[in-house]
């Protein structure tokens, strides 16, 4: 799902190849079909911005990356679903050949933001998006091993995978969090979010647990960090208010909450 220009919520439905705008009070405005196989990730005005995978790069079955690095990025209209702009040949085209294609941000101004998957809290950034990028790493970054909440997380997600409701044997569970307990998070996580000056908003994995920590850029240039209380699930921007899905610390029940928080962004 994604806002509109008009505060119209949009919902991309890729198994369908079709784009749904419905207004607030859930009257239905339109439906667009897309190019198969599309994935969206974001509106820009009255555009979507999302990839399809690439069906003519070789997939490395040992790589855990090639599902998101082996994609085409794209930018749609949402009126029509006609395809506006595409890239195919990025490889290396930001001293990398490990970029999230899969999971690409575009500024308002058409600049490109892609995650480095072979650096960690590495982001290439394109002024412009049928040139060359630079490569950068964040001066935030500091190297961090998954905390119990990220352990659990993770364990639940296997468990629904194989059709579990969530609950696995204390043996099962620890089999399957010893080796990912070990291993350093990646940094960033979601998709990119932009606000009213062009500045790219990318949240990380640090901590997520009392407190969590988006990145705020302009183009490659690190700005600031913000800090936001407990664990963040999803966040947005309205003009500057940021709203944040976080999921509480958990009570005395074992059981965290879920609520939605309002900041003020200066």
């Amino acid at each position: 799902m994604a806002r509109g220009p008009d505060g119209d919520v949009v919902v991309i439905d890729p198994t369908l190849s079709r784009l749904t705008i419905f207004r607030l009070d859930g009257a239905l405005l339109s439906e667009t079909p897309l190019p198969a196989v599309f994935l969206g990730l974001h509106m820009v005005d009255d555009r979507i911005v999302g990839s399809r995978p690439d069906r003519s790069a070789e997939t490395d079955r040992n790589d855990q990356y090639s599902v998101l690095t082996r994609h085409v990025p794209m930018e749609l209209s949402a009126l029509t679903g006609e395809v506006l702009w595409s890239r195919t040949s990025m490889t290396n085209a930001a001293s990398s050949d490990c970029l999230m294609l899969g999971e690409v941000g575009m500024s308002s101004a058409g600049g490109l933001v892609v995650r480095d998957c072979a650096t960690p809290g590495g982001l290439a950034f394109f002024e412009d998006r049928d040139g060359e990028g630079t490569l950068v790493l964040s001066p935030a970054y500091v190297e961090e091993f998954p905390n119990e909440r990220d352990v659990d997380a993770y364990v639940s997600g296997l468990a629904r995978l194989g059709g579990g409701s969530g609950s696995v044997p204390a043996s099962l569970r620890e089999a399957w969090s010893a080796g990912f307990r070990d291993k350093p998070k990646g940094w960033y996580r979601g998709p990119f979010k932009f606000d009213g000056q062009g500045h790219t908003w990318i949240a990380t994995n640090r901590d997520r647990d009392a407190w969590s920590f988006i990145e705020v850029w302009a183009g490659s240039n690190y700005l600031r960090t913000v800090v936001v209380r407990d664990r963040l699930i999803s966040y947005d921007l309205l003009g500057k208010t940021l709203v944040v899905l976080v999921e509480r610390s958990p009570g005395p029940d074992g059981i965290a909450k879920l609520a939605i928080d309002w900041y003020e962004v200066h």
